[in-house]
């Protein structure tokens, strides 16, 4: 999932159905509306998409970062870690348990 130019999340190794059943019905679900890909930053609604809350790989483009940090709740995330960061290609890659 992602947005060219801007961000993309990278499950790996994770089944992830898109589609939550309620009352006995399948209805996909609406990932505009619980994930957020913008420039240097991508956010979840747990709530909304829990199916999503898994460990992944966050790749940023356009990036224009000093010394990059991952923050997870508007603090600094401990059990983040960046995979990568490319400051001429303007590229950081970070790996996150969960959202």
């Amino acid at each position: 999932m992602g947005i060219s130019n801007i961000g993309k999340i990278s499950y790996t190794n994770q089944n992830i159905l898109l589609v939550k059943t309620t009352n006995g019905e399948d209805d996909r679900l609406d990932i505009d509306a619980g994930l957020g890909i913008s420039q240097n930053k991508i956010t979840l609604n747990q709530s909304s998409l829990p199916q999503l809350n898994l460990p992944a790989t966050i790749t940023l483009y356009n990036a224009n970062f000093n010394s990059p940090k991952i923050l997870k709740d508007g603090a600094e995330c401990s059990q983040c870690s960046i995979v990568s960061y490319g400051r001429a290609a303007k590229e950081v890659v970070f790996s996150v348990p969960g959202f």
